[in-house]
């Protein structure tokens, strides 16, 4: 998608990392089965760090795509979600990374009507 345009290996880069963290925020929390052999403290103890190491990833997830948003300001660029327009493989979708100007040409590009390009 961002062949097209100046810094596309950045673009795809940034992208795949915005869709990366957001997996991560979106996974479900751990369930942690609670053994018959097993006190309620015990299993306390297993959930807590179970719960711990998850909102760890969680926090280490949302640093990397805000320290990515950082960059994307640096650079001029903003998220844009074109996929119903632009995108329709769902296996390789990605958001496009760009000034407003690139989102239309991208849009334009794509055959998107013009209708449909806001």
């Amino acid at each position: 998608m961002h062949g097209a345009f100046p810094k596309g290996e950045i673009r795809n880069f940034f992208s795949d990392s915005i869709l990366e963290a957001q997996a991560i925020e979106n996974r479900p929390k751990p369930t942690i089965p609670k053994y018959a052999d097993e006190t309620s403290f015990d299993w306390n103890n297993r959930y807590m760090a179970a719960e711990i190491a998850h909102m760890q990833e969680t926090l280490r997830a949302r640093q990397h795509r805000n320290a990515v948003y950082d960059l994307m300001v640096i650079l001029g660029w903003q998220e844009w979600d074109c996929s119903d327009t632009v995108e329709r493989d769902e296996e390789n979708w990605r958001c496009f990374i760009g000034t407003k100007d690139e989102k239309l040409k991208l849009m334009e590009m794509a055959g998107v009507p013009v209708s449909e390009r806001e």
